[in-house]
């Protein structure tokens, strides 16, 4: 807004009166201000609610299979030959594995030629079936780039520089490891450049108690139910030996590994404390919300309630654990739950079944998990949930709240410009005055200068 400066003829600071009056004027767009932040401070509680619900809802979720409940562990008695990792479902027991050998991808390499070589002639490759046009003229990076762009090749062109004379190889690396990985076809026409092996691919060989498997992969699963290895080292090849007696053929002999799997009881505690933990998040929240004006709304209060009665639910399952506070869930009086460490321990070591039952149910029962997933997915759904509702009637309103404050913004624009004309017009009629007092003052002073003369 352009400076404007008042009361020149009146004396009156007319830009001060005028924000003064605007300011006054201003109230009902302060007041629709307020409400709109309010709104959206009530919509962000929401949202964080909405938050907690969804935490709440993983957490059971991560309970609501038998599989799930359970968890187990593998450890090995010496690092570095592989890793390991063991499925809830892996059976316990005790193996030994030895790792003859990690899969390998086949790489095939060129012989050198020197900077600014190029195709002396035209041809063909035929890499594993799929054929590589080659013109006269093109060059290593042309070539490299020809076999890249075939579909369905196999392989990887790159070029190494080995720093000597000739320094320039193409090197052909299969796509997968595993025997046999890259095949140039005897009847390929292209003869410029000359291949040869520099690492054969191998397959990934271990005993799992004496009994070889193989795969393409240094990820093996499968050879034992429930367990990955993952291959790092080959064992040192130690002597050959009588497998199993006197009588048995020989075998190679390698460093061996014992692989332990047991069953996780601290795994499967901690997914019950972080479901303790989302679940006193939400009462939390709720207690929080008291001092602000949604704070007794009827969604906060009765997700409230609701949480707390399925805490205490009885399921109807088989085994002797039919509700939480027999796992050892207690209510404090803030209602917050604590776990009984001892209770809880007890029931996970001595009764995982029982726990596995009571939060993931069985045949022609729910567990647990099932009632709590049943409420929190339909207060959290996306369209019918707690914060979605919020949302959409938010956002209505703030729609409503905008468009009043923009109708009343030209309202006062308009006023203010007929406020400004107005004190612009007195202005000039208070100057037309004082011009009209000062040319009869200067008359009458002229007149009585005469007459005194005289």
């Amino acid at each position: 807004m352009a400076i404007q400066i008042g009361g020149l003829a009146t004396g009156l600071d007319t830009n001060a009166l005028i924000e003064q009056l605007m300011s006054a004027q201003r109230r009902p767009i302060e007041r629709l201000e307020n409400e709109k932040k309010y709104l959206n401070s009530r919509l962000d509680a929401f949202k964080q609610f909405d938050s907690k619900l969804k935490d709440l809802l993983t957490k059971i979720e991560a309970l609501d299979t038998a599989k799930e409940v359970s968890a187990s562990k593998a450890t090995l008695s010496s690092e570095g030959f592989f890793s390991v990792t063991a499925d809830a479902d892996a059976l316990q027991a005790n193996y030994s594995v030895e790792v003859i050998s990690l899969a390998r991808q086949e790489k095939e390499v060129a012989a050198g030629v020197a900077d600014g070589w190029a195709a002396s002639s035209s041809g063909s490759l035929v890499i594993n079936g799929q054929t590589v046009n080659i013109s006269a003229g093109n060059s290593l990076d042309a070539i490299r780039d020809a076999i890249n762009g075939t579909a369905d090749i196999g392989v990887t062109a790159s070029i190494i520089n080995d720093g000597s004379a000739s320094p320039n190889r193409l090197v052909l690396t299969a796509a997968k490891s595993g025997a046999d990985g890259v095949a140039i076809d005897a009847g390929s026409t292209f003869t410029d450049l000359t291949f040869s092996v520099s690492q054969a691919g191998s397959d990934a060989r271990v005993l799992v108690d004496g009994i070889e498997i193989s795969r393409d992969s240094n990820t093996i699963s499968g050879a034992i139910p429930g367990v990955t290895l993952n291959l790092i080292k080959e064992g040192a090849l130690l002597t050959a030996q009588d497998a199993n007696g006197p009588g048995d053929p020989p075998r190679n002999l390698y460093e061996s590994t014992t692989l332990s799997v047991a069953q996780d009881n601290a795994a499967v505690r901690k997914k019950i404390d972080d479901f303790v933990t989302a679940y006193n998040g939400i009462i939390n929240f709720v207690k929080d919300q008291q001092d602000a004006s949604w704070g007794s709304d009827a969604r906060f209060m009765g997700a409230k309630r609701r949480i707390q009665g399925l805490i205490s639910s009885v399921v109807g399952v088989s085994g002797d654990l039919k509700s939480l506070a027999q796992l050892g869930l207690e209510t404090n009086k803030d209602g917050t739950l604590k776990a009984n460490s001892s209770k809880l321990g007890t029931a996970i070591s001595d009764n995982l079944d029982g726990v596995k039952a009571l939060f993931s149910g069985e045949d022609g029962a729910d567990g647990v998990a099932a009632l709590f997933k049943s409420y929190l997915k339909g207060v959290t759904d996306s369209v019918g949930g707690y914060y979605a509702g919020s949302k959409k009637t938010t956002s209505s309103n703030i729609r409503r709240i905008d468009g009043s404050i923009a109708q009343q913004e030209r309202r006062l624009e308009q006023r203010e410009r007929n406020l400004r004309s107005q004190f612009e017009a007195l202005e000039t009629l208070v100057s037309g005055m004082n011009s009209q007092s000062n040319f009869l003052s200067q008359q009458l002073s002229m007149l009585g200068n005469m007459m005194g003369g005289n």
